[in-house]
């Protein structure tokens, strides 16, 4: 689907926070330091929730296409060695792609050790199509959203926030 397409978005956090704050995010992801989103509501239930804390929280944000005007967007809709060249770059060297909004197919961080398979392709060691096969989302509908800069951040509008707790071992939506 592309970004076009998207009225909603959801990201997913065992942190409760006010604004968006990049300087919190983290390098070495699939697309480096970024506010990263969902168009699935599952999906970012399950980041928030396989952080290990007690309590989680889920921030539904309604697109403005308005503000996308003159942003610089990477739309990666296919798994194709493109995708796997970008993801290669940015979580094995550190190099991250000048956009302001990446939007793709997400990897499936279930694989044992992502970052053993894509060191295998940058030494040439595998085919791209075999990191393809290694990574790819085989669950429902996953995709992620990278928004790298603050001017990308102002398409964001929150909506609404969802917390929820852990209790005896089973995830409940707080009033």
């Amino acid at each position: 689907m592309k970004l076009e397409a998207i009225n909603r978005l959801y990201h997913g956090s065992s942190v409760e926070f006010k604004d968006i704050d990049l300087s919190f995010a983290k390098p070495y992801k699939d697309y480096g330091n970024g506010y990263y989103l969902t168009s699935n509501l599952s999906q970012a239930q399950q980041w928030a929730q396989k952080k290990g804390s007690l309590k989680c929280y889920i921030y539904a944000y309604q697109v403005n296409k308005n503000e996308m005007n003159g942003l610089n967007i990477l739309e990666l809709l296919n798994y194709d060695e493109e995708w796997v060249n970008i993801i290669t770059k940015s979580r094995i060297d550190g190099e991250y792609p000048d956009y302001d909004i990446i939007y793709d197919r997400i990897a499936d961080n279930r694989y044992q050790d992502i970052s053993e398979i894509l060191i295998k392709y940058k030494n040439k060691s595998v085919p791209f199509t075999s990191v393809i096969d290694k990574i790819k989302w085989n669950k429902d509908k996953g995709d992620q959203f990278c928004f790298r800069s603050k001017s990308s951040l102002k398409c964001l509008e929150l909506i609404q926030k969802f917390d929820f707790k852990k209790e005896d071992g089973i995830w409940k939506m707080e009033a």
